[in-house]
């Protein structure tokens, strides 16, 4: 259903009629992990991914102060779903009002990029993968410049070098093999689109099938990580 109104592209949402399974979050020992109607459980994606950060964040905690990074952290969060809402809410063609400033200034930078996207066949819609043990919301499911597409959309306080942002490949090319595994529908094209708050805008525009051995070797690490953890229980 569009809502048509002066200023606003309108995109075009594609029915889907794919069993994806029901996915349940929920909170295990301070971590993020998911449960299907069978009661199979997944690792979260994001956390798996991102679980070789943990040292440095800590590192980073402990030089600012906690609290401090408390702050930030709640911050930066509050921020990235609040911007994120104002992205659903264009690509669903709705009216947009978000009294945040920040999020507004995130919002229009970002728009620019938006306006690539086409053809949707779902946002935020959670998946999950057997194979790989791991289930997570993806952002946006469309096409991009015409082609299908998993896009993530991320903001920063800065420009990021790609060596940086390693991670969100990793988890783009997830919701990628999670989506086939669950449609039969193949997508090798991730898109991660990150707005800063210095005015710079990124889109990288990757293959997941360059990612999918580091993200396979990611998955083995953590799971080596936590049968250790487990064994010095």
């Amino acid at each position: 259903m569009k809502c048509y109104y002066p200023g606003v592209k309108l995109f075009d949402h594609i029915e889907t009629k794919y069993d994806i399974p029901k996915l349940t979050r929920k909170n295990e020992n301070h971590k993020r992990v998911y449960y299907d109607d069978n009661n199979n459980r997944y690792e979260s994606v994001t956390n798996v991914v991102g679980h070789e950060d943990n040292d440095s964040l800590t590192q980073w905690r402990e030089s600012v102060g906690y609290d401090v990074a408390d702050y930030i952290s709640r911050r930066a969060m509050n921020l990235g779903t609040k911007m994120h809402d104002m992205i659903e809410r264009y690509l669903y063609n709705k009216i947009n009002i978000e009294p945040n400033l920040f999020a507004n200034a995130h919002f229009n930078n970002i728009k620019t990029l938006l306006n690539n996207i086409n053809n949707i066949s779902g946002l935020e819609i959670r998946v999950c993968s057997k194979k790989l043990g791991l289930a997570g919301t993806a952002d946006c499911i469309a096409e991009y410049d015409g082609i299908p597409s998993i896009i993530d959309f991320k903001t920063s306080s800065k420009k990021k070098k790609e060596e940086w942002i390693l991670k969100y490949f990793l988890q783009t090319t997830a919701y990628s093999i999670m989506w086939e595994e669950l449609t039969g529908q193949k997508i090798e094209q991730i898109v991660v689109l990150i707005t800063a708050e210095d005015g710079s805008l990124e889109a990288h525009i990757k293959n997941r099938e360059d990612y999918r051995t580091e993200l396979n070797d990611t998955i083995e690490r953590f799971n080596n990580k936590q049968n250790l953890m487990m064994n010095n229980e």
